[in-house]
């Protein structure tokens, strides 16, 4: 494969260049990689922002984990669906090994989630079933993924979470991080003997029991996932120290406590036959799955569209997208202004923690529309005007995109967080990106510090700005001034609210390593 091994001290900065890619902020760190808000540079002035994905130094001389990240970009970049994020390349530059993705302006899954407990509110049932729907529309294409050959890659993607999955403001659901997904094509090694990759909430008991792998596994935790959205709860509680107890309940086959009454029968069904322990008891493939849910959707009066999904986020998450564009306009402000460095920017970037705000539910059919934005799209800017209105950059704000590799199994030894260096290794790696020394990294945009979220809410914002009858380029700064705004209304809202009953508030550290 080659050597990449840049110097010990290496390490990278806002202001540095990768090939053409120009690094602004740091948008996610972990114990092995970092996430970058970078912007790519054409000819004629074509720029494009990007989320570029690096390896730490420290693991750039580890021929194996260098292999499974250029996987992870080759089966990804392979992948072309709607419901999957994007890659757009993949290179080396003095030893730093990259990929870059589509910029995503949204939030995980999980954030959201949490977003609305900590609001004191439930997660609407129908948006539940879309986003698990559009999930499987991706999951789907990624299981039906067939080399030059023609023959099928056998994908699995084996780390199926809310991690794992991106809303974006439009209300779109991406699926991301095929760290350890299993493929016949794949070049790296397999996983060691007793190495578990994948998270136990949402494992499948053949996963836990170190069996032969297929796409039935992927839709035991895609019904894992919608559980949780219905019952508040994951099927496998793993905090408080219960991981070891979590993995033994799975692989001997211990039932998951029931759905609330409130869940439809029909909707229970579907939830119960994703989850069964045999295999051949469940969804042959994830395309069955969706439509049982489309079906579902309809029977139960529960029918939400992607709006919907934008419209929750919008209003759940209005504060953190606040922050996070916000931040990003800093950035590249000071990119343009020539005084991207570290020390320049951990400060201004650096995000206070925020409590989600509470209120009352938006309505669909109200003020709380999703910005429409163009994310992800190039952008043109002739070079005389050096950028000058880096407002009009904001319909390509990005979401932080940490492509956490797995969690990881080794004997009696169960580490939750996502991680595939070895145990003894993990304790020396960075335990959350809010205890890097502010010296050594920039500012994490978007991953806000975990000590009060989920545990105060704030107040609520100011209701959204009527949406504005400019055109072009003005629309959308209409549109990006608005996003961070409330969809706060006064009634009930038009969708249904889904059966889960606030629960106590996250815990800061139990689980999201890399802020998922």
């Amino acid at each position: 494969m080659g050597s990449f091994t840049p110097p010990p001290t290496t390490a990278l900065n806002p202001g540095d260049r990768l090939d053409r890619y120009e690094l602004l902020c740091v948008l996610a760190q972990g114990g092995m990689g970092t996430v970058w808000l970078a912007r790519m540079s054409g000819k004629l002035g074509f720029e494009r922002l990007v989320a570029l994905k690096t390896i730490l130094p420290t693991y750039s001389t580890d021929r194996q984990f260098c292999a499974m990240f250029l996987d992870e970009a080759r089966i990804s970049a392979q992948i072309d669906h709607e419901n999957v994020a994007r890659i757009l390349d993949i290179g080396e530059d003095r030893g730093f090994l990259y990929y870059a993705m589509e910029l995503i302006d949204g939030e995980s899954l999980r954030k959201l989630y949490r977003d609305a407990r900590a609001a004191g509110g439930v997660f609407p049932m129908g948006v539940a079933l879309r986003i698990i729907a559009d999930a499987c529309a991706g999951l789907h294409a990624t299981h039906e993924l067939r080399g030059e050959d023609g023959h099928p890659l056998e994908v699995v993607h084996r780390d199926v979470s809310p991690q794992n999955l991106l809303v974006s403001i439009r209300g779109t659901t991406k699926l991301i991080d095929f760290g350890v997904a299993k493929a016949r094509a794949r070049r790296s090694e397999e996983t060691a003997a007793g190495t578990l990759k994948g998270k136990i909430e949402y494992m499948a008991p053949e996963q836990a029991r170190g069996d032969r792998l297929d796409r039935r596994a992927d839709i035991y935790s895609l019904g894992a996932v919608l559980y949780e959205l219905l019952a508040g709860r994951p099927v496998r509680q793993t905090d408080e120290g219960r991981q070891l107890a979590a993995l033994h309940e799975l692989m001997t086959g211990v039932a998951f406590p029931p759905l609330p009454p409130e869940v439809p029968p029909v909707v229970r069904a579907i939830v119960d036959r994703a989850l069964a322990r045999d295999p051949q008891s469940r969804f042959s493939n994830a395309e069955e799955l969706r439509r049982a849910i489309e079906d579902a959707m309809i029977a139960t009066g529960q029918v939400a569209t992607t709006d919907d999904v934008g419209n929750v986020l919008a209003y759940y998450s209005r504060e953190r997208t606040a922050k996070r564009r916000d931040a990003i306009e800093r950035a590249l402000r000071a990119a343009t202004e020539g005084r991207l460095n570290a020390a320049t920017l951990v400060a201004p970037l650096s995000l206070q923690p925020g409590g989600s705000a509470s209120g009352p539910y938006p309505s669909v059919s109200a003020s709380a529309t999703a910005p429409s934005y163009t994310i992800g799209t190039a952008y043109v800017t002739a070079r005389p005007a050096q950028r000058a209105n880096t407002a009009k950059i904001f319909a390509a704000v990005a979401v932080l995109i940490m492509v956490a590799v797995s969690g990881v199994v080794t004997g009696v030894i169960v580490a939750r967080r996502p991680t595939t260096i070895p145990v003894a290794a993990a304790a020396s790696a960075a335990p959350h990106a809010s205890a890097e020394p502010a010296a050594s990294v920039a500012s994490s945009v978007g991953e806000e510090a975990s000590p009060s979220e989920g545990v105060e809410p704030a107040t609520p914002a100011s209701p959204a700005t009527p949406a504005s009858p400019a055109t072009g380029m003005q629309a959308e700064e209409t549109r990006a001034k608005d996003a961070g705004a409330s969809a706060a209304a006064s009634s009930k809202p038009a969708w249904k609210a889904g059966p889960a009953k606030p629960g106590k508030p996250h815990k800061p550290g139990d689980g999201d390593e890399y802020g998922f």
